[in-house]
């Protein structure tokens, strides 16, 4: 049979420092079965180590600085002998010691516990960080302009965590990195920045920066208000070049708007600093007169003054609404509304002599009348002839009437319509005029 073998201690066996272990051997017989064979018992001392250990220990930091010596607190029991090791490197077999640690990263700290043959572990991760790295100089402007955004910055440190910037006064940004954005005021000052870890801080970086103020551009104008097809001159100060919009780069300048019109003016002074403004400038239209004729009577749409012109030419004294024309030519009329000028396209007249001997023997009658009137054609072979009431509706459209009689007279029936006043429009080959009737 074997002559190795193991036996279970129970665990009341654990109180006893010594433990009797007896055992029974017996020879093989070499007679038939039950008349043979020897027996002995042999009697064995063994003995017991105690209680199982229980491996335990606090330490003082799980994450320091690389360099820093951390406290080991051992609390295990039933043990006797320790071993600490960092990594599976024994570095101690104190009972609470303390241990330096000079490598970076996660480190494995176990403390083996035993009595003699038995043995227990237990562990801990402490991380280990570097120390922060030298902080160089910040790059960006020093010298910026009011309420622009600038970018400042600086090289990575090695091992830093955090960024602390600090703006001069009244500036905006904030930021945890190596670079930072910040809105400008028209405070000029330091800005400053130093970079750490969980282990130390870097010094501090610093860039003293000077504000140039913000352009106040304004615009002064010739005029704000100006007559279609006149120029105006706007004059921009407070920087040192000038764009305009519309499209201009000269400063005065002499646009020529055609309608009501909003200029801007952006302005950059010699340290590249850029304001803006605008102006609206009202244009006028021009007046825009026509000429009617009635006979040899001219008249100009209303306007706020007149002067009329026979072949270009200023006719004195001819400055009413209305005019006589005495000879034939072509007729213009120069009128002004709001400080405004404008000219009618020109009126040829060509009945002078003719018209009037014409229009003495063309007439209506009876005025007033029923609705029931003659019109004496005069030398005329053929009248259009329109009729309208106060308002300028036209309430019979356009007839024609020829020659009727031997006396050139045609009546004319519009009892159909209301009494009142209507205006009877006369026109033939010589003749154009108008003519008030009333009826009853």
């Amino acid at each position: 049979f074997p002559q190795t073998f193991t036996i279970v201690l129970p665990s009341a066996a654990n109180n006893q420092p010594l433990v009797q272990i007896r055992w029974l051997t017996r020879d093989v017989p070499t007679t038939p079965a039950g008349t043979g064979g020897r027996a002995s018992f042999a009697l064995e001392q063994v003995s017991v180590a105690g209680k199982s250990p229980q491996a335990s220990f606090t330490i003082s930091n799980n994450s320091v600085c690389n360099g820093a010596s951390v406290s080991f607190t051992n609390t295990s029991v039933n043990s006797n002998t320790y071993e600490w090791q960092e990594n599976n490197t024994t570095f101690s077999t104190s009972l609470s010691p303390n241990h330096i640690l000079n490598t970076a990263g996660s480190r494995l700290i176990s403390l083996i516990a035993e009595p003699g043959v038995c043995a227990d572990t237990a562990s801990h991760i402490i991380t280990v960080a570097d120390s922060v790295g030298t902080i160089g100089s910040i790059s960006g402007k020093s010298t910026v302009c009011e309420g622009n955004l600038e970018t400042y910055s600086i090289s990575p440190v090695a091992n830093a965590t955090d960024y602390f910037w600090v703006l001069p006064s009244g500036w905006q940004g904030s930021s945890l990195t190596e670079s930072i954005n910040a809105s400008i005021n028209n405070n000029s000052g330091m800005i400053s920045v130093f970079a750490s870890n969980a282990c130390n801080s870097t010094s501090t970086a610093e860039l003293n920066v000077t504000v140039n103020p913000f352009p106040g551009i304004t615009i002064t104008a010739s005029a704000m208000g100006i007559c279609q097809g006149e120029s105006v001159t706007l004059t921009a100060s407070g920087a040192d070049f000038y764009t305009w919009e519309p499209a201009g780069s000269m400063n005065p300048w002499v646009p020529y708007p055609q309608v009501t019109s909003t200029f801007k003016v952006i302005g950059v002074t010699m340290e590249g600093c850029v304001g803006s403004q605008s102006i609206t400038i009202i244009v006028i239209p021009a007046p825009e007169p026509e000429i009617t004729e009635d006979g040899l009577l001219l008249s100009a749409t209303s306007h706020d003054d007149y002067q009329w012109y026979l072949n270009g030419a200023a006719i004195s004294g001819a400055t009413s609404q209305t005019h006589t024309a005495t000879v034939n030519g072509d007729y213009t009329v120069e009128v002004t509304e709001n400080n405004c000028f404008g000219a009618s396209y020109p009126h040829t007249v060509t009945t002078v002599g003719i018209l009037k001997q014409v229009e003495r023997k063309i007439s209506v009658y009876p005025n007033p009348n029923n609705g029931n009137f003659s019109i004496n054609m005069g030398n005329e072979k053929a009248l259009n002839i329109s009729l309208f009431d106060i308002t300028g509706r036209n309430v019979t459209g356009m007839a024609k009437i020829s020659k009727a009689d031997a006396f050139n007279i045609k009546n004319v029936n519009l009892q159909n319509l209301s009494p009142g006043v209507y205006w009877l429009k006369i026109e033939g080959n010589k003749t154009n005029k108008t003519e008030k009737i009333v009826l009853r």
